[in-house]
């Protein structure tokens, strides 16, 4: 029986098709829903988004791109942290 491997299987999806995350996302959030309890540990507080000047908590990660459906350099690495975690890889 094949192991489930939902963050590298996503991330491999998402390099596939050029660095962005499906059309329909506007980010890791809605890819593995708000309460994945190994997403929650990257998520911002609201005194990070002070702190470093994020706007809203729904582009996180966004390494300074203005569309949050970019799969840039930080979401990458969470992802594939994510899946090193899970022993996808």
């Amino acid at each position: 029986m094949k192991k489930e491997r939902k963050y590298y299987d996503f991330y491999v999806q998402c390099m596939l098709d050029g660095e962005k995350l499906p059309k329909y996302l506007d980010g890791l959030c809605e890819v593995f829903g708000e309460d994945d309890k190994y997403l929650s540990l990257f998520t911002p507080t609201y005194e990070d988004c002070i702190e470093y000047g994020v706007y809203t908590w729904f582009y996180w990660a966004d390494d300074g791109f203005t569309k949050a459906s970019y799969f840039g350099e930080t979401r990458q690495t969470i992802v594939l942290f994510l899946a090193a975690m899970h022993e996808e890889l």
